[in-house]
């Protein structure tokens, strides 16, 4: 899992070496039908599971260093098992819980935010869905963070519609858009929309970042804003930046690796320390996901490659 266009920090070395050594490295995650798109995606899957997994680890881990216990608690870091059926059932046993016990009553109901609808959402969401969950819209959050039923979680799914809107001082502002409508005109012009988190920011506990991002588009969440935003309400606990683009849609992003996979960012003083103690947000951006499956992730890989 080299993803060699990304050039990753700490695999620069290794990459300069393989040049300087007229090393052939194939990264198959480049192979394109046709008519464009990736050929093989399994890899985007298991960043999902396993960024799903550690998000929820994290969950755990940080409401632990707050005094709250939780069924979270139970699910550990990916590599710790590294066997996805292990873990799913794993995660049987903590709906189980939810089912009886309720989410813990020291914190609002438990809101998992999903930013885009693509293959890495859909991976995270699959982990998710074992849980007991309820899949809820935007309009819906504000009753679900004051009432929601205690023995569920819940998942709110967000596109481009949802995710961003036009600036108050764009031409587009104002006008009614279909879900397609809305999606080409923000990628014709993107200098023209801002995000819309600040809707959704105050009622979810978990925000699953599954979005690639270039620097030509609008950020989701800026260092600005969650200074601006945190100062409101300290709801949101963890971010999952599975995508991990550094600066990018989470402007605080940066990569983690296995063996050192979260930080708390404290937006007050824009400060940030390794772990799960600090006053802050967590945020869980391990750049290399699927090598925390290492054999799941090879057998559905060459599955995937042996027909070519």
């Amino acid at each position: 899992f080299s993803q060699t266009q990304k050039g990753h920090i700490k695999n620069r070395p290794l990459l300069k070496d393989l040049v300087e050594k007229n090393i052939t490295l194939i990264d198959y995650e480049l192979i394109e039908h046709k008519e464009g798109g990736r050929v093989l995606t399994s890899f985007t899957y298991f960043a999902g599971y396993a960024g799903m997994i550690d998000s929820l680890w994290s969950l755990g881990q940080r409401l632990l260093n707050k005094g709250i216990a939780s069924p979270f608690t139970q699910i550990t870091q990916s590599n710790e098992i590294g066997d996805l059926n292990v873990i799913r059932d794993l995660f049987y046993e903590v709906g189980k819980e939810f089912r009886s016990k309720g989410t813990p009553k020291e914190i609002p109901p438990i809101i998992c935010c999903f930013l885009g609808e693509g293959k890495t959402s859909t991976g995270a969401q699959e982990m998710y869905d074992i849980l007991p969950v309820k899949q809820i819209k935007l309009d819906q959050l504000e009753e679900v963070f004051q009432s929601g039923d205690r023995n569920y979680v819940y998942k709110l799914v967000l596109g481009v519609k949802d995710m961003f809107r036009p600036k108050e001082d764009s031409s587009l502002h104002g006008h009614t858009f279909t879900r397609k409508e809305f999606s080409k005109n923000y990628f014709a012009t993107p200098d023209q929309f801002e995000s819309n988190l600040d809707k959704v920011y105050p009622y979810i506990s978990i925000l699953m970042n599954c979005i690639i991002w270039s620097p030509e588009f609008p950020r989701l969440i800026s260092r600005g804003q969650a200074e601006e935003w945190y100062t409101d309400t300290q709801t949101l606990q963890v971010i999952g930046d599975i995508t991990c683009d550094p600066e990018g849609a989470i402007q605080f992003s940066k990569e983690t690796w296995i063996d050192q996979p979260v930080f708390v960012y404290n937006p007050k003083d824009r400060s940030e320390r390794f772990g799960f103690e600090g006053d802050g947000i967590v945020v869980m951006a391990v750049t290399n996901l699927p090598c925390e499956f290492p054999a799941d992730a090879s057998d559905r890989f060459s599955r995937e490659l042996s027909p070519f």
